[in-house]
């Protein structure tokens, strides 16, 4: 399929005054129709001004002279209907400075490739870069996952990876312990978090230094010697008859608690009798080291228990309650001995000592409590802790992410190393570009031919009939020209159509001048005017066309270049749009053809394009604006209907030959049935001719009301084939020797 082809502006996107945001998509040949007000003027003005322009890849704004005729340039011109800017042209007679320009532009158009060159390498290199950041992001992302969920708070950029990746690379890897950092982000990060109290430290054990202390090891007897006391002794039964007396007797009421009789009146004598002085003091000193044992150990064992009561997440108490258990173990052991001395006085017992565990509880103390101060300092400066937390989480996955991160940066350096290199080179590019493009100004100053460009314009004034006016070169001021009227005084009143016309002629000269490569646009260029001026305008922009044609086809006939590389032609006035669109249809890669309206306020552009009818799914440009003539031939070209055919086939001929071409009925009839009447007639299978296409050709003349029968009128109102219509219409253009005509009006 056809595609139209994109030159220097691939895209023009228009937002001002009564357009949205409106996009079209020039060739290089641009027609736009439209009504006053419609927008015209507003898009020519965006090309001048380069608003919503997209150049072709490796063109930019200051490669090419934009051209623009309007009303404001005009203005700018005919300010007080005087000087206009002087006009400069290359010397034609100067081949030396001719030749040198040549080879200056052409360096200079190679410096332009070389400038493409490396933009385009520089992009190439660009893209290098975004897919191997793209790898590396996504590396990270993956690699990562597990920290980055168990420190999500604390991790920066977590929802992009692109964000996240960036992070990566600015910052310090370091290898922070885990389950430190877990404490500081679980600490620093929660939700309603106190302050911890400090574990108290139980009191000391002091009961050891009591004096029933090392009776525990001695055994404990009584010496006294009473026939009551022998008996005892003789049954090994002092510590329980001394166990007894002193549990059951107060509470007795003076009777034996087995037999229930009454102790005898001695009883007390006999017992107290049984156990010496010395005795009775050991059995004081073991009960009150047994009391005193049994106070301390409970208050060391509620303080330490107590350090429990309050759960505190996050601390490490596996060794405090180990040591717990062992002291609570220990402790509950020696119960148990103290216990068994007491019933039993005589025994030796021999107890665990507590101080190692006592000591270890200390320490297990210092270290619980060293975590409740780091965590009790964390929360009293909660916001730096974060902070503190983030960068240490930060450091911690660069860290995990070290290897990927050298890689990265490593390929990363030597592509931003090589486009530094393009840029450089670039930049050198453009500082040679813009050298010789001072070169190229100063050697085109030196052919200066201020006097050569009014002699033109004067010419072409007075081909086109406008007498009344010239220019000649104004006094005292150089480069500059003036217009005259013919007896030598100042124009100072030219009327509208004088004024653009010569504005029209002062741009057309400055199209052709300069060797920069040129986009214009010329904008309702024929306002005011009368014919001739209008004719005259539309030959030179026909002349335009052809330098702007001459880029897309070379074999094309040559009309003094191709330096302008875009061409821009907005207008309302339908005669001048016929004049200069004239046999361009055809052009379709390189021409189009747009329709400017406005509804609502609004102004909209669409493309003047639709599936062609000769060729299955090619497109092909349309005009907008057709004349009474060509909506003639659209419709036969689209009919199928045998009766519409005919009555368009009528009205051709007519307009045609009678009208445009001036022929007599009688001459065409003879021309085309008698001289070429071999045309139109077919020989059948039997050798008898058939005059079919014939009496179709004598009904179709006969309805021009030429003189002469009408012969086969009835036969071509019966007929019901439209394309047998076409095909004998098609003869008599060939018959009339304007087959060519035909082609062009039919497209073919």
């Amino acid at each position: 399929m056809a595609q139209k082809m994109r030159s220097a502006i691939e895209k023009l996107v228009l937002s001002e005054t009564s357009f949205e945001r409106e996009e079209i998509e020039p060739t290089f040949i641009n027609f736009l129709f439209g009504k006053n007000g419609a927008g015209k003027s507003t898009a020519a003005r965006a090309i001048r001004e380069g608003h919503g322009i997209q150049w072709r890849q490796g063109d930019s704004a200051e490669d090419y002279e934009i051209l623009v005729y309007d009303t404001d340039f005009v203005e700018r011109n005919f300010a007080n209907y005087g000087s206009l800017a002087g006009v400069f042209t290359v010397c034609e007679t100067n081949i030396a400075i001719q030749q040198k320009l040549d080879e200056l532009s052409s360096a200079r158009e190679q410096k332009l490739n070389e400038h493409r060159d490396c933009t385009k390498q520089i992009a190439g290199k660009n893209v290098q870069k975004e897919k191997l950041f793209a790898k590396f992001q996504e590396t990270c992302w993956q690699k990562t996952k597990g920290i980055r969920e168990a420190f999500k708070e604390a991790v920066e950029g977590r929802r992009s990876k692109e964000a996240f990746a960036e992070k990566m690379l600015a910052a310090a890897p370091f290898e922070h312990d885990l389950e430190e950092l877990k404490f500081l982000y679980e600490t620093a990060f929660a939700e309603d978090v106190e302050l911890y109290h400090p574990f108290l430290k139980p009191p000391k054990l002091t009961c050891t230094a009591f004096s029933g202390y090392p009776l525990m090891e001695q055994v404990i007897v009584s010496s006294a010697e009473t026939p009551f006391t022998d008996f005892i002794k003789a049954l090994n039964a002092v510590d329980w008859v001394h166990q007894g007396h002193s549990q059951f007797v107060p509470h007795s009421e003076g009777k034996c608690p087995f037999c229930q009789q009454l102790f005898p009146a001695d009883f007390e004598q006999e017992i107290t009798a049984c156990f010496d002085a010395q005795y009775q003091e050991n059995i004081a000193a073991l009960s009150a080291f047994a009391e005193a044992w049994e106070k301390e150990i409970k208050q060391i064992r509620t303080v330490l228990e107590a350090n429990l009561n309050d759960l505190i997440f996050g601390l490490d108490l596996g060794l405090y309650r180990s040591y717990l258990k062992e002291f609570l173990t220990l402790a509950s052991f020696n119960q148990q001995k103290i216990e068994q001395k007491l019933k039993a006085p005589a025994d030796t017992v021999i107890l665990e000592g507590m101080g190692d565990i006592l000591e270890t509880l200390d320490w297990a103390i210092e270290t619980v409590n060293g975590q409740i101060e780091a965590h009790n300092s964390i929360v009293r400066d909660a916001k730096a802790q974060r902070a503190s937390c983030t960068q240490k989480v930060r450091e911690r996955l660069a860290f995990s992410l070290r290897r990927e991160i050298e890689e990265y940066s490593k390929a990363a350096a030597a592509l931003e190393s090589e486009i530094k290199a393009l840029e450089i080179r670039k930049e050198e590019i453009v500082r040679e570009g813009k050298k010789l493009a001072e070169e190229i100004g100063i050697l085109s100053r030196q052919t200066v031919s201020t006097q050569a460009a009014i002699e033109s314009i004067n010419l072409i004034l007075q081909d086109t009939g406008f007498h009344s006016i010239l220019l000649r070169e104004k006094a005292d001021v150089q480069n500059t020209y003036e217009v005259i009227r013919p007896d030598g005084s100042p124009a100072n009143r030219l009327s509208e159509g004088e004024r653009n016309f010569i504005a029209f002629l002062y741009f057309y000269h400055l199209v052709r001048s300069g060797r920069k490569r040129k986009i214009v646009v010329v904008d309702d260029p024929v306002s005011s005017m009368d014919s001739g001026a209008l004719f005259a305008v539309a030959a030179l922009v026909r002349e335009m066309i052809e330098v702007c044609y001459s880029n897309v086809n070379y074999c094309a006939e040559k009309t003094g270049g191709d330096y302008i590389k875009q061409l821009f032609i907005l207008t309302h006035n339908t005669y001048f749009h016929r004049e200069v669109t004239y046999d361009q249809l055809p052009r379709y890669e390189s021409v189009s053809f747009f329709l400017i309206r406005k509804q609502d306020t609004i102004s909209h552009i669409s493309l003047c394009v639709r599936p062609s009818k000769g060729v299955l799914a090619e497109p092909e440009n349309y005009n907008p604006v057709q004349d009474s003539y060509a909506a003639l031939w659209e419709g036969l070209r689209d009919t199928a209907s045998p009766t519409a055919a005919l009555n368009l086939i009528r009205q051709i001929l007519h307009t045609y030959f009678l009208q445009q071409c001036g022929y007599a009925g009688k001459n065409m009839r003879k021309r085309v049935l008698e001289e070429n009447k071999h045309r139109f007639l077919d020989t059948a299978s039997s050798g008898i001719p058939d005059y079919t296409r014939y009496h179709l050709a004598s009904a179709m003349l006969s309805y021009l009301d030429l003189t002469g029968p009408a012969d086969g009128l009835h036969y071509v109102q019966e007929c019901d084939d439209a394309e047998k219509y076409k095909a004998v219409f098609k003869l008599i253009f060939e018959a009339m020797g304007q087959d060519q005509h035909y082609q062009m009006m039919m497209r073919i």
